[in-house]
């Protein structure tokens, strides 16, 4: 690196630069060196231009015009027509760091040295720098800092808090502005977009009335200007676009921030329920213990400052009342007036407590309910009636049916009942009749008479049995409601056995009493 700063110094020596003394690389270039470079320079570039070799004796004070005018040129120079695009503001032309300087003299040596092969630019930059020196212009720009000493801000927003102060520098940083207004519009921003066009358009004005070759070179910054204006408003959508993303992004954050905070409460919450649970060394109600005494200490402390409150509410009640009555003591319907409001306060104050009262009843109510199970809905029981109604049909339906079939079978029954007898009749009649003939038919008639009494009893021991059973069926119904609505017999006799205890115990303390 300080080799090639040695490089540039000698080229700059041997392209005809007369240099400070003590100055061997670029580290050792001051502020006036650079621009006693940047003359000479410009003045071999431009041949008949006219430049100062060296900076006003305080930066902190307004220069003279004309050597304000001069360095302000020879910025533009170099700027805009030389085309020193490493540089953004003035302020990087008159307040340059080791790089700056080391761009600035490097760009110089590039320019001296084009000029020495061929000097292709030389016309175009002296017509340029005799536009920018033109007479008209000097007046523009002084006149422009005359009345818009208010614009000395340019594209960086760091120059805004710099000691230069002069009085022709507006309308040219205005002019750099909107040269450089792409590369510095998020961090300067365009508010200043329309006064930097207007002072860019009067110098166009005053470069109207210049020579032809001049004109062209003023199309074509206009034609520029043009350009860097459509990209400013490019810039200026996508800079609106940015912030209001940007904001649309602060809310989720800020929504996020809210959620994460909740659930750092919730954790918290379970992180100490997982603590009492996993305790061994004291059971879940003593940490439900714990919680309600300090739910009851708090409670307190709450009725204990409402009630310090209420205390201090009713002195300053009083305090205003009192100085409402002095203030009133000369008008005598205020005072009346202020009599009948102390007279309502009390009734206020009751009505008051009523709604505290109710809100609280209120609020206990709405808990209960929330805490209560949720029934079923309407719809769920109007299925279950029509459900209940559809079963109970065809229950009717079964239930005749069922009866239809026993009324025939008991018909039935009694049409067999009744033949039956008749034929027994008949035969018994005939086989007695015969009995007395014959031994045989004696003894024929006896077995059939046992078996008709025997038949008989059986029928009657199924008609019992039959009756038995639903006798059975029904007692095993109500055994099992009664299962179900009875308590619990083991609790019952341990309930029993502790009672009868108790009583025990209680005789044997009652027994020493009743031998005194």
């Amino acid at each position: 690196m300080d080799e090639a700063q040695e490089i540039l110094i000698n080229s700059l020596v041997n392209s005809g630069i007369t240099l400070p003394a003590g100055v061997f690389k670029i580290k050792d270039l001051t502020e006036t060196a650079l621009v006693s470079i940047c003359s000479q320079s410009l003045r071999q570039i431009g041949n008949s231009l006219l430049f100062p070799t060296s900076l006003p004796d305080s930066m902190a004070e307004s220069c003279p015009t004309t050597a304000s005018s001069d360095l302000i040129a020879m910025y533009i120079i170099l700027k805009l027509f030389l085309k020193a695009e490493y540089m953004c503001c003035l302020r990087q032309f008159l307040y340059p760091s080791e790089e700056d300087s080391y761009k600035l003299v490097r760009f110089l040596v590039d320019k001296l040295s084009g000029i020495s092969k061929g000097g292709k630019e030389a016309d175009l930059n002296e017509r340029v720098a005799r536009l920018v020196v033109e007479p008209r212009v000097k007046e523009e720009v002084r006149d422009s800092s005359s009345t818009a000493n208010d614009e000395l801000i340019i594209n960086d927003p760091l120059d805004a808090s710099l000691p230069l102060q002069w009085n022709d520098e507006p309308a040219i940083a205005s002019l750099s502005k909107s040269e450089s207004l792409e590369s510095s519009a998020e961090d300067a921003g365009y508010g200043k977009e329309g006064k930097i066009m207007e002072k860019s358009s009067e110098i166009f004005k005053v470069a109207a009335d210049s020579p032809p070759q001049v004109n062209d070179n003023a199309t074509k910054l206009k034609q520029k200007l043009a350009s860097l204006q459509a990209r400013s408003s490019r810039l200026e959508s996508s800079i609106k676009e940015l912030r209001s993303q940007e904001t649309m992004l602060l809310k989720a954050v800020a929504e996020k921030i809210s959620e994460s905070h909740l659930l750092e409460v919730d954790n918290e919450l379970l992180k100490r329920a997982i603590r009492v649970t996993s305790d061994e060394q004291h059971p879940v109600d003593f940490h439900i213990e714990d919680l309600t005494k300090q739910l009851e200490s708090r409670r307190q402390t709450l009725l204990q400052l409402e009630a310090q409150w209420d205390a201090v509410e009713k002195s300053l009640l009083e305090k205003k009342r009192s100085l409402e009555e002095s203030r009133n003591m000369q008008n005598p319907e205020v005072l009346e007036k202020l009599h009948k409001v102390h007279e309502i306060e009390p009734e206020t104050e009751a009505i008051r407590s009523e709604i505290r009262k109710r809100e609280e009843e209120l609020s206990r109510l709405t808990v209960e309910l929330k805490s209560q199970p949720k029934g079923a809905s309407r719809k769920s029981y109007i299925q279950r009636i029509t459900e209940i109604t559809k079963n109970s049909r065809k229950q009717d339906a079964d239930i005749e049916r069922i009866l239809k079939e026993t009324h025939e079978l008991q018909l039935e029954s009694n049409s067999i009942q009744d033949r039956l007898h008749r034929t027994f009749t008949v035969v018994d009649e005939t086989v007695f009749r015969d009995a007395k003939k014959d031994p045989v038919r004696r003894q024929a008639y006896l077995l059939l008479t046992s078996i008709h009494e025997s038949f008989d009893l059986l029928s009657q021991k199924i008609l019992a049995t039959d009756r038995a059973r639903r006798a059975v069926t029904e007692q095993e119904a109500k055994l099992a409601k009664m299962a179900s609505n009875s308590l619990n017999m083991y609790k019952l006799q341990a309930d029993l056995d502790a009672i009868r205890r108790e009583n025990e115990f209680l005789e044997q303390q009652q027994q020493p009493l009743r031998d005194a």
